[in-house]
């Protein structure tokens, strides 16, 4: 029977620094070619805690680009070794934050000391001085099918949790499923979580409902935004391009999936099939 539940999100932190080097755009870069599709998944996390802002208990979810700024300023690592960060807060009001590799590392080289510190400059010129403690390194695995996986979705307040449920049955049972609270406005947020017994695993983006949908678990299988394939990312792709709805018509059709369930992308199918329904023609002749 699957369960509605709400569970709190803590509210990102504004970011207030006024360094010109962070980074703003996306995380995701590229992973060596050769791994397998199981293996596109970042294995390696970085931990850290954040204990205390100007020597007070840490309160609240620090961004993503002031944990792009703690990777590159404070411990004087590059960008692209990053997949993605993430932070949370902990009952102790710390707040524990992750960086994910896109590869192996000599992971004792990237972080030299236990504990850190850094500066910024507020909006108001007050400078504030942020302390961490290096809590270590682990291996992320992917969930083996069969067992259950905790899973985020990114979607908008267009899509329904029946409509998410429809989706993931596809690939497995769901036992769970609910939208994430602000916790500062009660307000659900637009990312939904699951547990989902797998049976097989899903893909990063889903045309779910008239939205490209994104799918977040470890095992997810990532996807290069460049040909719509697996295995590698867009930084390394020699493959043609190919067109996003190409993809989800092939994910439709090759997984006899209910067309209702793409809603709106329904009208960009036809129209993708009007407009090459010559190409299609030449290489069957072919």
């Amino acid at each position: 029977m699957l369960k509605s539940q709400k569970r709190k999100a803590a509210s990102p932190k504004e970011n207030t620094s006024k360094k010109t080097n962070m980074a703003t755009g996306s995380t995701s870069t590229s992973t060596p070619a050769t791994r397998s599709v199981f293996e596109t998944n970042p294995d390696q996390v970085v931990k850290i805690e954040l204990v205390s802002i100007n020597d007070k208990p840490f309160y609240g979810q620090i961004s993503d680009e002031e944990l792009i700024y703690i990777w590159t300023s404070v411990f004087l690592r590059k960008k692209e070794e990053l997949y993605g960060v993430s932070s949370t807060r902990s009952l102790s009001r710390l707040v524990r934050a992750k960086f994910r590799l896109n590869a192996p590392k000599q992971l004792s080289e990237i972080v030299k000391a236990e504990n850190f510190s850094y500066e910024k400059t507020l909006k108001d010129g007050k400078i504030e001085k942020i302390n961490g403690i290096v809590l270590g390194f682990n291996k992320v695995k992917p969930i083996e099918l069969g067992k259950r996986a905790h899973i985020h979705i990114k979607t908008n307040f267009g899509v329904e949790i029946d409509g998410v449920a429809n989706w993931l049955r596809i690939f497995g049972s769901v036992y769970r499923l609910d939208h994430l609270v602000n916790d500062n406005t009660g307000l659900r947020t637009d990312v939904i979580e699951a547990e989902v017994v797998l049976r097989e695993h899903l893909p990063e983006f889903l045309p779910m409902y008239g939205q490209k949908v994104q799918i977040q678990y470890p095992g997810v299988l990532k996807i290069c935004v460049r040909c719509y394939g697996y295995g590698h990312y867009r930084n390394e792709c020699n493959n043609k391009q190919r067109n996003w709805i190409e993809y989800a018509i092939q994910l439709v059709e090759s997984k006899k999936i209910n067309i209702e369930y793409v809603g709106t992308w329904k009208n960009a199918f036809t129209r993708w099939r009007k407009a090459n329904e010559g190409a299609e023609n030449e290489e069957m002749d072919v």
